[in-house]
C-alpha cells in the first residue's frame, strides 16, 4: 500500500504543527483567559487528547517525547482551579518550549525558505482550527476566539497559497503537468475548508462543532496532499 505508506511518512509534518498550534492557544486560554473554574475544568479535559496525539507521534518523531512528558506531568499534577495562580504552570510552558523545539527539528529535515514558511503557516492554520474545535468542545465562553481564529486562519491560507506558487513555478513542465490535477484538487479542498470555517461569520449564526470538524477535515486533507506533492 504505497499511498498509505506515503501518508504515514508525512503524518508528522501535519500533526506536529497542528498539535503545537492548538496547545499554544489552549495555554493562552488557561493562563490569560478570564474563565470560570467550570470552563477551566472543561479545557483541562481536552489536554489528554493532545497527549494522545503526541503519543501517536513518538514512533515517527521520537523528539516529541519531550512535550509529551511535560504536558502529561502538568495534566496529572494540576489542580483545575489553580492553573493560573498556583498550578505547575512551568510544566505547561516547558511542554510548549519542547513542542517548539520539535517544530524546529521538523523544519531542519528539509530546510528551505519555502519549507520554513509552509510549516509555520501550518501551525497557524491547523493549530487554530484544531484549537477552535477544542474550545467548542469545552463550551468556552470566550466568544472573541470564534471570530479571531477563523479570520487569522483565512489570512494564513491566503499566504500559504501565494507561498506554494513559488516552488511550483520552478518545476519542470512535465512534472508540473503531472501534479497539476492533484494540486488544483488540494486548492479546492483548501478553499472549501476556509469557507466552512468562516461560515458562521458569513451567515451571522452560532458556530457549531460539526461545522468546524468538517472544515478541519477539509483543511487537513488539502494540506496533507500539498505536503506529499511538494
Amino acid at each position: 500500500m504505497p499511498y498509505f505508506d506515503t501518508l504515514v511518512a508525512h503524518a508528522h509534518t501535519i500533526l506536529i504543527p497542528a498539535l503545537l498550534g492548538a496547545q499554544l492557544i489552549l495555554s493562552l486560554v488557561l493562563q490569560k483567559g478570564d474563565i470560570c473554574p467550570g470552563q477551566r475544568g472543561r479545557v483541562h479535559k481536552i489536554l489528554p487528547v493532545i497527549i494522545i496525539g503526541w503519543t501517536l507521534l513518538t514512533w515517527l518523531a521520537p523528539i516529541v517525547l519531550l512535550p509529551l512528558i511535560f504536558l502529561t506531568a502538568f495534566t496529572v499534577k494540576v489542580k483545575i482551579s489553580k492553573t493560573r495562580d498556583k498550578g505547575p504552570i512551568i510544566l505547561l510552558n516547558l511542554s510548549n518550549v519542547a513542542a517548539l523545539i520539535s517544530l524546529g527539528w521538523l523544519i531542519t529535515q528539509k530546510f528551505t525558505l519555502f519549507s520554513l514558511l509552509f510549516i509555520l503557516l501550518l501551525v497557524v492554520i491547523l493549530g487554530s482550527s484544531l484549537a477552535h474545535l477544542f474550545l467548542l468542545q469545552a463550551r468556552s465562553r470566550l466568544q472573541a476566539f470564534h471570530k479571531i481564529l477563523p479570520v487569522v486562519g483565512t489570512v494564513a491560507v491566503m499566504l500559504l497559497i501565494m507561498t506554494t506558487l513559488i516552488p511550483i513555478s520552478a518545476l519542470e513542465a512535465s512534472l508540473l503537468q503531472q501534479i497539476t490535477p492533484l494540486l488544483l484538487s488540494s486548492f479546492v479542498l483548501l478553499v472549501m475548508g476556509v469557507v466552512g470555517w468562516v461560515w458562521h461569520l458569513i451567515r451571522v449564526q452560532t458556530v457549531s462543532k460539526v461545522q468546524i470538524s468538517l472544515s478541519l477535515i477539509l483543511l487537513s486533507s488539502s494540506l496533507t496532499l500539498q505536503t506529499i506533492l511538494l
